[in-house]
């Protein structure tokens, strides 16, 4: 009579499925840190607007930028926070979706600033009321 013990063979397979599991899940987590670095985000001033209906236009001329991942574009803050991958997009093609983004009766402009520079700052007039303080210079 033959008496084989077999019980060590099913733990030897559940510690190398384990070993599998644990570097399969560091493979991940490294390819998501890989993917999170490989986007910038810049920010847009944007002149020349009247009014919050402008923001559409705008936003999805800069979706239609190759490379762009997501456009915050708010007339309040007075610009736009986009988000690229990282070297298929150029701040010259932002700029020139925003002015593409215009009409006969709207020219847009936007200029490249300081990432978090966005909105009124102290003793400023928000974007939505520039329009009304012009009109006194």
């Amino acid at each position: 009579m033959k008496n084989r013990r077999r019980s060590s063979s099913p733990s030897i397979i559940f510690l190398l499925l384990l070993g599998v599991f644990t570097v399969l899940i560091d493979v991940v987590q490294a390819a998501s840190v890989i993917a999170q670095s490989s986007e910038d985000t810049i920010t847009l001033k944007i002149e020349g607007w009247a009014c919050a209906s402008c923001e559409k236009g705008i936003r999805r001329s800069l979706l239609a930028v190759s490379g762009v991942k997501s456009a915050d574009v708010s007339y309040v803050r007075g610009g736009a926070v986009v988000v690229v991958e990282t070297g298929r997009v150029t701040t010259d093609q932002l700029v020139q979706a925003v002015a593409s983004a215009g009409n006969i009766l709207s020219s847009y402009r936007a200029i490249v600033v300081p990432n978090g520079t966005l909105g009124a700052g102290v003793g400023e007039h928000d974007a939505g009321s520039s329009w009304f303080w012009n009109l006194f210079r």
